[in-house]
């Protein structure tokens, strides 16, 4: 008889620990609210929070800047992770924790937490880092972040066997003397936008091109009157040629890629923008210039379709 008393009491308790605690105390004081992050490439916000006391669960209070608010409940012990949001929005994030009950099971709230406000930011290379992951002719992707002055941050990215990008490079670049966003021919203005990398051409031997690469020779010109914005070989172009003697650019020239920039050929919009090595001064002309081992990876990387897109940070 006492053994079975004994299981009887067992079963009853197994069971009890295995239901709501219906009748807890809620905390007294509101759930920390620790920490509140976005993760702008899946349009999402990661919260975390910690309780003073037990919780059958927890309530987010998710506010965008002018939209009707949104409370999500979920069971989670100390983060929940909420996506599809908006981008380039504020929200205002708080949180409570809550018990259930003794009699009817309804939900006993604490006091909310603390806000705290955060922006989905979607920067101009986040958009076009989404946007060529979809193209499948694009396989590289140069970011250009400019950060004033003649100041930048180039990162290199390639897509794996799945399709994503994955960072290769990131290193210091420097743009034009007076910034970017090029207007005219002179203006001493790297191109702002997007645009397509067309050729690889250098003083050196081809360290293994991933595109077609030309060796330059003394008869190379980067053409700024008849043939406007076009390398020529004088040989072939016959013409005396008043543009730049690549030959010449013994440093920056070892080895470059051409920015798309004005592909047209409008004269007095802007030629021979480049991207290359570093030269004898923390400046361009209005070309991209990095360090010499690096643009030689960059050139050994980045086959047809490679794009480079040129943005303030």
């Amino acid at each position: 008889m006492k053994h079975r008393l004994l299981m009887l009491i067992c079963v009853i308790s197994l069971a009890l620990s295995m239901s709501p605690v219906y009748g807890a105390e809620p905390a007294n004081s509101a759930p920390e609210l620790i920490s509140v992050v976005t993760e702008n490439q899946y349009r999402s916000i990661t919260v975390n929070w910690q309780d003073e006391a037990y919780a059958d669960g927890h309530e987010i209070y998710l506010k965008p800047a002018n939209k009707p608010k949104r409370i999500i409940q979920t069971d989670a012990v100390d983060e929940q992770t909420i996506t599809g949001l908006a981008r380039n929005r504020k929200y205002t994030v708080k949180v409570r924790s809550f018990v259930y009950g003794e009699e009817d099971g309804a939900c006993i709230y604490s006091p909310w937490s603390r806000s705290r406000t955060v922006r989905t930011e979607y920067t101009d290379w986040q958009i076009y880092l989404d946007k060529y992951e979809a193209d499948d002719s694009v396989n590289e992707l140069i970011l250009l972040k400019y950060k004033g002055g003649s100041r930048g941050t180039l990162v290199l990215y390639q897509k794996d066997e799945t399709g994503c990008w994955q960072e290769l490079l990131k290193c210091k670049a420097y743009t034009g003397k007076r910034g970017i966003n090029k207007k005219k021919q002179g203006d001493r203005k790297t191109p702002k936008g997007d645009y397509a990398l067309t050729c690889a051409f250098g003083i050196k031997s081809d360290p293994g091109s991933a595109m077609k690469y030309t060796k330059i020779t003394k008869y190379h010109y980067w053409c700024a009157d008849k043939y406007y914005n076009r390398m020529v070989d004088v040989r072939k172009q016959k013409h005396k040629c008043h543009g730049e003697h690549l030959i010449k650019y013994m440093k920056q020239y070892a080895y470059a890629m051409n920015i798309g920039y004005n592909l047209s050929g409008r004269k007095g919009k802007g030629s021979a923008l480049f991207l290359h090595c570093f030269g004898n001064y923390r400046y361009t002309l209005g070309c991209v210039a990095v360090e010499k081992a690096n643009m030689k990876k960059i050139i050994q990387t980045c086959g047809e379709g490679s794009r480079i897109c040129i943005y303030r940070r």
